[in-house]
């Protein structure tokens, strides 16, 4: 391949032609050296594809997705992992195609700074960007957030900050406000609307159940 003028040579997977036990170092890591020789003996850069170990891998960090033994980690000198995202209730009821799937796409890079998440929808035989940010909310599966995304009580900080402004614009119609009252109105417990300030403390306060914005109070001092 040396005279063909090749930019890159595929494997595609790399269980295809592996040798030695996956989950051996030193055996991984003889292996791994093959791509180098490929990139020395070729001109070619060499590009590898792996696959996740078994079961969820959301609570993971990218690099450390891929099955087997640490050297595949730590060998690749730029390193693209593709995982699946649990998508909420709202949009497995309004996707486009009814098959449709979502997934996100992370880097480690060795010798760059990290390029930002790109999050996409595999429509058979498509990858579509998701250039909406409609997926921006949801989780991988198996992290935390994405456990939380299969809730319909999942909400992100800006849903709540909106929720709290909107019952506070509403309540204020009757001063004092309270929390009993926004509760009321957003149809929720007083404990989630405290806990909802408690994230808001620097644009509310709230005392003995009743709810100020500092903004306001500020003005009139």
């Amino acid at each position: 391949m040396r005279d063909q003028h090749f930019d890159a040579i595929v494997i595609d997977p790399i269980y295809k032609v592996i040798t030695g036990d996956e989950n051996n170092a030193s055996e991984m890591g003889a292996f791994c050296n093959q791509f180098d020789k490929i990139c020395t003996e070729t001109g070619c850069s060499t590009i590898y594809c792996h696959y996740h170990s078994k079961g969820a891998q959301g609570a993971k960090r990218a690099m450390d997705r891929a099955s087997g033994s640490g050297v595949f980690a730590r060998d690749p000198d730029a390193q693209l992992d593709m995982i699946q995202l649990e998508l909420t209730d709202d949009l497995k009821n309004n996707v486009r195609d009814g098959h449709a799937t979502a997934w996100r796409l992370e880097s480690s890079l060795r010798e760059f700074e990290n390029i930002d998440p790109v999050n996409f929808w595999f429509e058979y035989p498509i990858h579509r960007l998701d250039t909406s940010n409609e997926l921006g909310k949801c989780g991988p599966e198996g992290s935390a957030i994405g456990n939380l995304t299969r809730s319909s009580k999942y909400t992100t900080p800006e849903e709540r900050r909106e929720s709290i402004n909107t019952a506070y614009d509403i309540c204020s119609v009757n001063m004092p406000v309270t929390v009993k009252a926004m509760a009321e109105y957003l149809d929720v417990t007083e404990r989630c609307v405290r806990d909802r300030l408690k994230e808001l403390r620097s644009e509310y306060w709230c005392r003995n159940g009743t709810v100020g914005r500092i903004e306001q109070e500020e003005k009139q001092s």
